[in-house]
Order: structure tokens, then C-alpha cells, then sequence
């Protein structure tokens, strides 16, 4: 099975993460202990940090650098309550649908770390793709360059394989190509050296040169160079890896230095400093190509080389603290933290939220505890419960509705009655069980044999509150389609005085409406059905947002700005079930609204009302909306009652578009079943 995208994400972070750490680590021990550390330790510094780039998972240990990082803790959980959803009758798709389609919705496979995936690989393919081109174009550029046949500069050559060891056959080839001395080819190396250098070298110094191209060639610097460069592209988002990489072949560089040093009369080896010099004042570039190594990379390194050059009598005396200090870095920094978990001095008595779906109304969140209480704390257990489908904020209450106040009243009336600390009414250490609500939870701490009276109570109260279906269908449409039919819709007008029609319509009407709005090409889209518990809230929001850029007002006139608006419909419904359970009472606030930005100025076209509602289960609401445009003019800046400065898009009414948004909206009471009851077959 694929690995998640998050989890891939979270790993590349981590790792890249961990590795800048080490190359921060290596700059400070270089900055502080540099004078002392030979080029091969130099490197083999570095190597820590290309191994933890190339090692996937790395072993525990409690001496690990990330020991030192503090443990990462669970984050407190934000949850939303969700509707109940059963599945709507397919609709063919639309331009109208596309326009309401929604990033990220259900049955979309896209998110924000699937596209963040494909753009770390997108610049991936670009930057290969980048350096497999330039390797291509190198290798015919050699191919074309014509091969040095001076008698003394192949004897150079194989001298110097003699002294170092190099058992590959190279040539050389006289070029411009890489602006200056360089090596390339990994199956077949080849030095380059351009015509100018030839022509003004004596042989002792061009020996300096074909002894630190055959260097890179011995410690096959080739494929370690072409792999460096793909964990920094692997790694293009991290400047610090790229640095420590930067730097690497930087040090690679000293290295050569040093076996060409050990491969000189020691008489000789402070002419190489001048060798460098003479043949940076000739180079026509400041850079090999890709897929080449060259003398001189970077020229602000000249000064670090000349200098190593010049103090390279002390070099082996450092050899053995440098082994030492990488030997020990590698067990610190090459591993994870250690999981054995610590004992804590005290237990604690918070609980870990675990998350779950709903079920038949059951709860969304069931509580773990962390520790067993302890003895003396009155065998008490702390339980959150998820009671957002069965309370209502008191604003918005109405008859027979439940409040978390109300809900505590009845726990604490039926629930071991006298058990409970009641502020401002009782001692609370004669009566340690409590009950707190806060955002549609209940945080109580009781006894486990309460508790289990509590869920039960709960149960039996949810068994009792009813459930409706709401099914909503909404049509766009440029002719009156009640018309057509001969339905007789009813003119009301809202309290912020808009006017709206509606009637009530049987089920049949209701598919001969559809069925002829399809015929008259009105766009037909069919919202999700939700099922919600009686006196709640639910809202239907099909929509996307668009960016609008306007002028400021004010002083702020010359200003622009870029708002994003919807564009879609949303519906928030609110049921309300009779005692005989025969008829719902809804309360709706339909709304479409859809904007136009891709004119000047941005246009906004909206129907939208607000209405009370009373159907029988066989029956269903058909509303008729005019849909009116609006032009965008400007944003203004409005503060708000808690002093919050928002940016408001001030609109003005143009007139009718000529085109109408029918809403049908159809509902039915279903009963609810108890959590623990059996499903039937």
C-alpha cells in the first residue's frame, strides 16, 4: 500500500529538518575547531550529513542530538460536528455545477499535502531534467574537443596515475569548455585543460594541475559529485542543506589539495600555491558546467586553499582527534530520539480524546485515561461527552428544546441524586462529582457506575428526540417555470422586506416540476440530504470562493484590493418537529450568490430570503427567488462591536437579471434508533 501523502510530507520534513541541524552542527565545529582538523576529517564531517539525507529510518538512542528537542506532545483536538448525510440522486453535470464545485469536497481525492507533494516533485523533474540536458550537452561538447597528443603532458599523466594509484585509464582533451582545468566522464575520465594553460605552463606546474584533476579521479569524486547534486535537488526547499552540500565539495576540494601535496617533493609543494594563482587570473568562467569538476570552482575559496597549502606541515599530527570527533558525532547526531518511555513523578488525571464517527447518534468523542486514579481521589474518572446533537444555545432555544443547563439539571436530578457539587449551592468536598459544559460537551467527573448512568441517560434522551431528513433541490432558470405548469405561488415578503413567492407541493408535482424543469434546459442540482435532530441547526453550503480586486474608499481610494466572494448557494435550515410527529415547522435562510469577477467592475448576482415553513412529510416546499445583480464598487474598512477592523465589499443593486432560483425543499421525521440497538437485515 502507498504510503500518505502526510506521512511522506512529514518524513521529508523531518529528515531534511534533522539534517540541516547537523549541517549547522558541522559550520559550528569547523568555525571553532577548523585549525586543527585535516581535509579528510573536514570531509568526513560532511559525510554525517549525507548519510542522515540517504538513511530512511534511524535507531534510537539516548544520546541522540534529539533528545534535546521536547517531546512532541498531542495537540489539543478541534472538532466539528458533523451532519448525517445519505447519498442524493445523481445529476448530470452542468456549467452551473462546475461553477459550484467545491476544493476538497466529497469524492475529491485532492488536498493541500497532495498538491504540496506534486510541486516538491514538479520542481524535482524541472532541475534534473535542467542537469540531465546540461550533462548531455557537456559530453558532446568533449566529444567534439580534440585530444592532447604532446608527448610530455601524457607522460605527466602517467606519472601521476603511478603516484596515486589510479587504475582507470584518462585522457585529456584540449578546451575552453569548462573556462579552466577540469575533470569529467564517469565511465571514462577525462581531463580538460585549456589551450592557454598549455601554451604558458611550464611542466612543473602543469603537474600540479594533472595531479589534482587524477585526485578527484581516484576518490571517484565524479559520482560522488553528480550525487550530491540530487539530494540537493531532493532537498531544493532547505537553503541550509544546500549550504552544507555547497560546502562539502568545497572541502572535497581541500582534500585533492592535500594528495596532491603527499604526491610532490616537499621542496615543491609551496610552488602549488602559485600554480592556483597563475591559473585563476586565466579562467573565462566562475564555474565548471554540470557534470564537470573544475580546478576552481569558487574563487572565494583560493584563499582557504593557498592557506592549507602554506601550513601543511602540521596536517598528520591532527589525523587521530579528528577520527575521534567523528566517531563520536556519528553516534549522536545519526540517531533518533530514544522511545523508552519516563516515569512521571506525579500521574496525571487528563484523559486522551479519541475520535470516531458518528453512529446512530451515539457520541463523537469517547475519553481514555491517561492513568488509572489514584485511591484517594474518590475512584473518580473524567469523561468527555459529545452532547452537540441534543443541546441548543440558549439565544436560540425554543419550546421544548434542551440547553446544556437544562441537561445538567436532569443528570444531576436523575443521576445519584446529592453526588453532585452544585456552585454557589454546596461544599464541594462533600459532594466531588462535577459536571462543566462548554461548545456541546460535557466534561464529568464521577464514579464509573455513574458514568455508566449517564451514558444510559443520554441514550434515552436521544431516543426521544426526533430526526428529519431534509432534501433540497435547487434550480436556476431563465423562465418562470411555475407559469408553464399553471401553479399558483403565493407573494410574501421577508422581515428585511424581500419578496419572495412559494407554494406547497405534493410528491408527484414535485417530480413533474423537475421533470419539465430539465426540459426548459434550467440547471437542476440536487444538494446532499441531511439528517439532523429536531430544533438544530443545519446548513447546506455548495459553494466556492472567487477573488474580486476593488478601490478602497477614503483615503484609501488609490488603494486596490483583493477579497474573496462566494459564489454558490447555501441553505440554513433549522426543523421543528409537532408532538404527533406528523408535520415539520422549518425555519430557512436560502441564499445564492454568484460573481462575476472577470468584468470591470466585478459583478455579484443574488436571490436570497429568509422564511418559516410548515409541511406534512407528504409534502414539500417549492420557493421562487429573483435573482438580482449587483455591482462590486469599492471595500471599506468597518469596525465591528468588539473593535475588530474588517474590509467590507460595498455593493449597489443594479436590477433583475430576468432569471429565477427555485428552491425545493422536502422533509421527513425519522425515528431514531438507540445507540446500542441491533441493526436490522
Amino acid at each position: 500500500m502507498m504510503p500518505d501523502t502526510l506521512d511522506l510530507l512529514a518524513w521529508l520534513g523531518r529528515t531534511s529538518t534533522h539534517a540541516a541541524a547537523i549541517v549547522l552542527l558541522v559550520l559550528a565545529i569547523h568555525a571553532a575547531f577548523g585549525r586543527w582538523l585535516t581535509p579528510r576529517r573536514r570531509c568526513a564531517l560532511w559525510s554525517l550529513v549525507v548519510l542522515r539525507l540517504l538513511i530512511p529510518v534511524l535507531p534510537g538512542s539516548p544520546t541522540s542530538m534529539l533528545n534535546l528537542l521536547p517531546s512532541r506532545a498531542s495537540a489539543p483536538i478541534a472538532v466539528t460536528a458533523p451532519a448525517v448525510v445519505a447519498p442524493a440522486a445523481p445529476i448530470a453535470p452542468t456549467s452551473w455545477e462546475a461553477l459550484l464545485a467545491v476544493p476538497g469536497s466529497a469524492g475529491s481525492t485532492w488536498s493541500w499535502s497532495t498538491a504540496a507533494l506534486v510541486g516538491w516533485a514538479g520542481v524535482i523533474v524541472l532541475l534534473l531534467a535542467r542537469q540531465a540536458t546540461a550533462m548531455v550537452r557537456v559530453a558532446r561538447a568533449v566529444g567534439r574537443a580534440p585530444c592532447c597528443i604532446d608527448p610530455a603532458v601524457l607522460a605527466l599523466v602517467a606519472s601521476g596515475r603511478r603516484r596515486l594509484g589510479v587504475t582507470a585509464d584518462v585522457s585529456v582533451r584540449v578546451t575552453d569548455l569548462a573556462g579552466g582545468p577540469a575533470v569529467v566522464g564517469l565511465r571514462r575520465p577525462t581531463i580538460l585543460i585549456p589551450p592557454s594553460l598549455l601554451a604558458r605552463l611550464a611542466p612543473s606546474s602543469l603537474e600540479f594541475i594533472i595531479l589534482h584533476e587524477l585526485a578527484h579521479v581516484r576518490r571517484r569524486d565524479l559520482v560522488i559529485h553528480l550525487g550530491l547534486r540530487g539530494l540537493a535537488i531532493m532537498h531544493w526547499f532547505n537553503p541550509i542543506v544546500r549550504l552544507g552540500i555547497a560546502r562539502c565539495r568545497a572541502d572535497r576540494e581541500l582534500v585533492c589539495d592535500a594528495m596532491v601535496l603527499e604526491a610532490v617533493e616537499t621542496d615543491r609543494r609551496r610552488a602549488y600555491g602559485g600554480v592556483l594563482l597563475d591559473v585563476f587570473e586565466t579562467l573565462t568562467r566562475p564555474a565548471a558546467p554540470i557534470g564537470a569538476i573544475g580546478l576552481l570552482d569558487r574563487s572565494s575559496l583560493l584563499s582557504r586553499r593557498i592557506h592549507m597549502i602554506a601550513n601543511d606541515s602540521n596536517a598528520r599530527r591532527r589525523t587521530l582527534p579528528g577520527a575521534l570527533l567523528v566517531a563520536v558525532l556519528g553516534v549522536v547526531v545519526l540517531t533518533e530520539a530514544s522511545t523508552a518511555p519516563a516515569e512521571p513523578a506525579d500521574p496525571p488525571t487528563s484523559s486522551i480524546l479519541t475520535l470516531r464517527p458518528i453512529v446512530d447518534g451515539e457520541s463523537m468523542l469517547t475519553v481514555k485515561p491517561v492513568v488509572e486514579p489514584a485511591a484517594d481521589a474518590a475512584d473518580l474518572v473524567v469523561k468527555i461527552y459529545d452532547v452537540r446533537d441534543l443541546v441548543v444555545a440558549p439565544d436560540g432555544a425554543g419550546a421544548g428544546d434542551l440547553t446544556a443547563a437544562a441537561l445538567m439539571t436532569r443528570i444531576r436530578t436523575e443521576v445519584d441524586p446529592g453526588h453532585w457539587w452544585i456552585p454557589g449551592e454546596n461544599d464541594p468536598a462533600d459532594h466531588p462529582a462535577a459536571l462543566r459544559a462548554k461548545d456541546g460537551t460535557l466534561l464529568v467527573s464521577t464514579t464509573a457506575a455513574n458514568h455508566a448512568a449517564v451514558r444510559a441517560l443520554l441514550d434515552t434522551i436521544r431516543a426521544s428526540v426526533p430526526q428529519v431528513l431534509v432534501d433540497t433541490i435547487f434550480v436556476r432558470s431563465g423562465v418562470t417555470l411555475d407559469r408553464d405548469l399553471g401553479l399558483t405561488l403565493d407573494v410574501k415578503v421577508d422581515e428585511a422586506r424581500r419578496e419572495f413567492r412559494t407554494t406547497v407541493l405534493t410528491d408527484a408535482l414535485v417530480e413533474v416540476f423537475l421533470d419539465h424543469a430539465r426540459d426548459a434546459s434550467a440547471v437542476v442540482m440536487a444538494s446532499p440530504r441531511v439528517l439532523v435532530h429536531a430544533g438544530r441547526s443545519a446548513s447546506i453550503v455548495v459553494a466556492s470562493e472567487v477573488e474580486v480586486t476593488l478601490p478602497g474608499e477614503g483615503d484609501a481610494r488609490d488603494e486596490r484590493y483583493t477579497m474573496s466572494a462566494p459564489s454558490g448557494v447555501m441553505l440554513e435550515v433549522v426543523p421543528r418537529v409537532s408532538e404527533d410527529r406528523k408535520t415539520v415547522t422549518l425555519t430557512a435562510h436560502p441564499r445564492l450568490v454568484e460573481t462575476i469577477a472577470d468584468v470591470e467592475p466585478p459583478h455579484q448576482r443574488e436571490a436570497k430570503t429568509s422564511l418559516t415553513v410548515t409541511l406534512r412529510s407528504d409534502a414539500a416546499l417549492l420557493l421562487r427567488l429573483e435573482i438580482v445583480d449587483h455591482v462590486l464598487k469599492s471595500v471599506r474598512p468597518i469596525v465591528d462591536p468588539d473593535g475588530t477592523l474588517i474590509d467590507t465589499i460595498i455593493r449597489e443593486p443594479v436590477g433583475g437579471t430576468g432569471e429565477y432560483l427555485y428552491i425545493v425543499i422536502r422533509s421527513d421525521v425519522v425515528a431514531p434508533a438507540r445507540p446500542d440497538a441491533p441493526s436490522k437485515k
